[in-house]
């Protein structure tokens, strides 16, 4: 799907709409005209107009949208709040008005500051333009645009950014368009055709490569995008940007934020969530246990013997969980044990695993975080990796890995030509990064390698 930064430009006098049209397409910025209808069963004024390929990061619309002949602002904010909800935009834009009337403008603003429902809907910026002023003068509207997005130096580095990965993933497909160039010799008639095989089979290669036939095969986009993320990031490098050090003043100082924009933090870097379920199989994944099979005690009784243990709190209380800071122990009902897949990345790009390899793991509520501390220590041993706090379906949590118990096992059988999946693993809950993920690795081969000596 197509779905870039642009300009949303919006009016109900079509006339009108097509020269502001015209004045973008002559100083060459790409813009997506809709015309603002008055109809009473288009509710927002802007129904008809497919949003769902384009994320708006400028936005220009008349004021007076409904041809009002007693302008007032509480009338003329009632359509742009519409609109705004309509759009629904995720992310950061401008806001700004045809009017001379800065007055007007200022008093639409403060009444939709104080209406709109969600805050999160706000432009980073409010202002004016002059239609009249700027349609006929293309010189004058390319600097008011320049200066409008440059007014926000915000704005102005976000928008900046996301310009300049658009130009390097462009950067990155005219390199590889170019040295799949077929010779100059080549018949005209066939020239087309053997430029597009020739491409086909670099990108076949490349993802092959990367991920590994069998892999590549089962995630095709993926491999395509991995292979081609090392060109992507170094055409992003030297696409000159002298924006952010405008922008973000602090950057090279110490900064400080409070410990919930940490675990926000946390999140966005070390865990992925998303709405389709992941492989149980998948590098990384934290599979909690099956709690309709762990009901049973019976089941339970089971699990906790061949992990050589008579019940789950021995785990813990060996792993985790400090129980001597405990004195109601109601406190442990929301946490999880589970597994988490640590398996040889190498190994997952081959698809060379016979059994995968799971390390036991307690997804841990953050308000045990000071019941999982041991003396000075924050783990009771060298063999248990603990994460940094992090934000998951809306409170805090933090996981840890206990390298002393680790199991290879298949997420599914396959009995009498049946799949048969494993009892003891729930659904994915989330899947770990690859960056914190290779920190794990790290630190469970250097704990599984460590030597021990006889001394006297």
């Amino acid at each position: 799907m197509i779905k870039l930064p642009s300009v949303l430009i919006i009016d109900d006098i079509l006339d009108e709409l097509n020269v502001i049209r015209d004045s973008f397409a002559k100083i060459g910025l790409p813009c997506l005209p809709i015309q603002y209808s008055n109809d009473l069963d288009n509710a927002s004024g802007i129904d008809h107009a497919n949003l769902e390929k384009i994320t708006p990061r400028i936005i220009i619309t008349d004021l007076n949208l409904t041809e009002l002949t007693t302008i007032n602002a509480a009338n003329l904010a009632g359509p742009i709040l519409k609109l705004i909800n309509k759009i629904d935009i995720q992310g950061p834009y401008l806001l700004y008005f045809w009017s001379k009337n800065s007055a007007t403008v200022q008093e639409v603003k403060n009444i939709i500051e104080q209406r709109i429902s969600n805050k999160n809907l706000l432009p980073l910026s409010m202002g004016i333009l002059d239609k009249a002023d700027l349609l006929h003068d293309h010189s004058k509207l390319e600097l008011a645009l320049d200066k409008i997005i440059s007014e926000n130096p915000l704005f102005e580095s976000i928008f900046n950014w996301e310009c300049r990965i658009n130009s390097a993933a462009q950067n990155t497909i005219n390199s590889l368009y170019k040295l799949t160039s077929p010779d100059s010799q080549t018949n005209p008639e066939d020239y087309v055709k053997i430029h597009s095989e020739k491409i086909m089979n670099v990108l076949a290669l490349i993802a092959n490569e990367t991920l590994g036939h069998q892999n590549a095969a089962q995630y095709p986009s993926k491999s395509v995008d991995l292979g081609l993320l090392p060109v992507l990031s170094d055409s992003l490098q030297n696409i000159e940007s002298g924006t952010w050090n405008r922008s973000i003043t602090k950057i090279g100082e110490k900064t400080n934020v409070d410990d919930e924009m940490k675990a926000k933090l946390n999140s966005f870097y070390h865990i992925e969530i998303t709405q389709d379920a992941h492989s149980k199989s998948q590098r990384g994944v934290f599979l909690p246990i099956n709690e309709n099979y762990a009901s049973n005690k019976e089941n339970i009784d089971k699990m906790c013997s061949k992990l050589g243990v008579e019940n789950f709190n021995e785990i813990l209380a060996s792993e985790f969980i400090n129980f001597e800071r405990i004195g109601n122990q109601d406190i442990l009902k929301n946490l999880k044990i589970g597994f988490v897949e640590l398996s040889a990345e190498c190994d997952h790009a081959q698809k060379k695993i016979k059994l995968h390899r799971y390390v036991i793991s307690a997804l841990i509520p953050e308000i045990l975080s000071e019941h999982c501390k041991f003396g000075r220590r924050i783990t009771k041993h060298d063999g248990i990796y603990r994460l940094p706090t992090f934000e998951f379906n809306g409170s805090k949590f933090f996981l840890m890995l206990s390298f002393k118990y680790q199991i290879g096992t298949k997420d599914i059988f396959l009995i009498n030509s049946e799949n048969i999946e494993h009892k003891w693993f729930g659904n994915p809950l989330f899947r770990l990064r690859d960056q914190i993920l290779s920190d794990i690795s790290f630190k469970c081969s250097q704990y599984s390698s460590r030597p021990g000596i006889v001394s006297f």
